[in-house]
This record gives structure tokens, C-alpha cells and sequence, in this order.
């Protein structure tokens, strides 16, 4: 790895690429005000184009950008002809867009849409959900989320995209859907169906959060399978699998004895403690 100074045109800015649905425009004016005044404080990334590479694109460009769209954008914008840049040696398609997802999602910048956009291109060629959680660096269950995503028909995309829908709403959509697939509907009702419910949760009528649908919280009482799923989703997504969402997993039938017993037995081992599930009280 190495930074170099690099002529703007000597730089592929594959857009198709890149993990942002788009680059937009307003931001990009900010961000060219903010180096402007501040400087460049993080270099793009890109890496050196194989001699094949270069022959496809007439040999107009030496590096390809894997990070740092917006950037590059807002310095044309500048008027500047060179960037400092950081090199990256690689030349496994599936590195540069994990580099390009990680740095994007790291800023937590990403709509719900962007983000199962930006898992597609995996998703296509059939790399298991184990893979692509190791490859992107997040847990198994936020891959499968976005994948339920991708599945359902193009309104639910959109409303995603914009925010009206999250990521409990998309599970219950899914879930709805395939309930009504393998009833042996056809496709028309199944969409039918989906839609109805996608216009109860867009317009507040259905159902709500597990916050706001158990009523008065110093109540103690069995909470149900959903209930407990609401709140692991909840945390994964927020904070990233832990052992609470661990045990709320297994409590709602996610997760066998076995499995939740090793999970514990590792995690008491972090902190210093032998903790025995055999051992009776």
C-alpha cells in the first residue's frame, strides 16, 4: 500500500461500481466547499488496472477507483488535475467491492436500498450468505435482510430507498409473501397481498414496532415470537450481534440449547469466567 500523487484522468471512475445508488449533487458541492477550506483529509483508493484491464478501455486510464467517489467528483469540481490517492495491490474482483461497500458503510451513509443494491452483484453470483458476511464484515442476518429485500417486488424498493419502510417492515413483507407462495397462489394475488400490507405499515395502520405495540412497559408478561425477534433485529442492526441478541434468539426458537449454550460459554470465557451449562443451580 502506498499514496501517490495521480492525474485525475488517469483515473477509471467505474460509477456502476460504486456501492452509492447515486452521487448526488447538492453533496458534492458541499464537500468540494469543505476541501476547499480543510484540504483532502482522507485519500480515494483506488488500485493499478491489469494490462487487460487497460486494453478494454483503450489504455485512457492506469488505476481504477475502488473508494472515493464523491471525493474525486468534488475535487473536479475544484479544478484540481492530480489527487494523492492510496494504492492498493489486488486483483480479486471481490476485494474491490468489499473495499468500496466497507468504506461506504462504515460512514453509515447508506439507505436500506443502497445497501441491498450494493449486495446484489454477491447475492447474483450465488456466494453463500456465510461468505458475503465474511467478505463485508457484518453478520449473516444483516446479509439476509437485504436479500429478503431484493426479493420483493419494486414499490417495497423504493419506499426503502426513501425511508418510508425499515427493516422490520421488510421481514414481516417477506415473510407474507412466501406465506402466500407456498399456498399455491398465483402471482398476481401474492403481489396483491404484499402491496396491502405494504400500504398499512407506509400510511401507519399496520403493525407497529415492538416498542410501541407492548403498551405499558412495567407490565411483565410472556412476550411472544415476534416480539423477541423485533428486539434482536433491533440491536443487530444498531450495534451488531451480541449475546443479548443471542439469547433473545434462542428464546424465540432462532437458535437450538446447544447453540446458545457454546455462545455463552465463549462469552463468559472473554471476560474471565468458567461458566458450566451442565452445572444445576
Amino acid at each position: 500500500m502506498s499514496h501517490i500523487q495521480v492525474p485525475l484522468t488517469e483515473i477509471w471512475r467505474d460509477n456502476s461500481f460504486n456501492t452509492r445508488e447515486a452521487v448526488n449533487a447538492g453533496g458534492v458541492v458541499s464537500l468540494a466547499r469543505s476541501i476547499s477550506e480543510k484540504g483532502l483529509l482522507q485519500a480515494p483508493v483506488v488500485r493499478g488496472l491489469s494490462p487487460i484491464e487497460r486494453k478494454e478501455n483503450n489504455y485512457r486510464y492506469k488505476y481504477k477507483l475502488l473508494a472515493g467517489f464523491r471525493r474525486t467528483k468534488a475535487i473536479q469540481e475544484l479544478g484540481w488535475t492530480e489527487v494523492e490517492v492510496k494504492v492498493i495491490e489486488t486483483r480479486d474482483p471481490l476485494q474491490d467491492f468489499a473495499i468500496n461497500f466497507l468504506e461506504n458503510h462504515e460512514r453509515k451513509d447508506l439507505t436500506l436500498l443502497e445497501e441491498a443494491l450494493a449486495i446484489k452483484p454477491l447475492f447474483e453470483q450465488k456466494l453463500t450468505l456465510k461468505k458475503m458476511s465474511e467478505l463485508l464484515q457484518v453478520s449473516i442476518s444483516w446479509i439476509q435482510f437485504r436479500v429478503e429485500l431484493l426479493k420483493l417486488p419494486e414499490f417495497v424498493h423504493e419506499a426503502a430507498g426513501a425511508g418510508q419502510i425499515g427493516v422490520t417492515h421488510v421481514r414481516e413483507l417477506y415473510k407474507l409473501q412466501s406465506n402466500t407462495k407456498s399456498s399455491g397462489a398465483e402471482d398476481e394475488e401474492i403481489e396483491s397481498a404484499v402491496r396491502k400490507l405494504f400500504l398499512a405499515y407506509r400510511d401507519g395502520k399496520g403493525k407497529k414496532s415492538v416498542v410501541q405495540a407492548t403498551g405499558d412497559k412495567t407490565r411483565k408478561r410472556r412476550r411472544e415470537k415476534k416480539e423477541l425477534e423485533d428486539v434482536c433485529i433491533s440491536i443487530v442492526e444498531q450495534i451488531g450481534h451480541c449475546i443479548v441478541s443471542d439469547v433473545l434468539s434462542w428464546a424465540a426458537g432462532n437458535m437450538t440449547t446447544q447453540e446458545i449454550e457454546d455462545k455463552l460459554v465463549e462469552h463468559f470465557a472473554e471476560d474471565g469466567y468458567a461458566y458450566d451449562p451442565e452445572e444445576q443451580a
